[in-house]
């Protein structure tokens, strides 16, 4: 995969998240939502490091290291992410992805 190729899937993802929002599809949204805060973490982890993490688990222990605010936030929201396989999840817990996708954008930026 190649930094280019990553940006598009962050874009479509982030679009998917939106548009399924818009749709009332909330446990999909959630799905993108996060997605898009990993797509968004392995851009920042291919600048520093220049490859991208295989699973989870190695994202995860990058950037413990690396971006600890940006580990926590992800490490927070995994459990809902795995939660929209068995649940229905309801607008608070979209409310709470999305604002901590926001974070992880702010972070990017600076």
């Amino acid at each position: 995969m190649t930094e280019d190729e990553l940006s598009a899937n962050l874009e479509e993802y982030l679009s998917s998240a939106r548009l399924l929002e818009s749709h009332g599809k909330l446990n999909a949204a959630i799905v993108m939502y996060y997605k898009t805060m990993c797509s968004l973490a392995d851009t920042l982890i291919f600048k520093k490091i220049g490859r991208f993490p295989t699973n989870h688990t190695e994202r995860f222990q990058i950037l413990k290291g690396g971006w600890p605010e940006v580990y926590r936030i992800l490490d927070k929201n995994f459990p809902l992410y795995k939660e929209t396989y068995f649940s229905s999840l309801g607008k608070e817990a979209l409310e709470v992805i999305k604002n901590d996708f926001e974070k992880i954008v702010r972070i990017a930026e600076t």
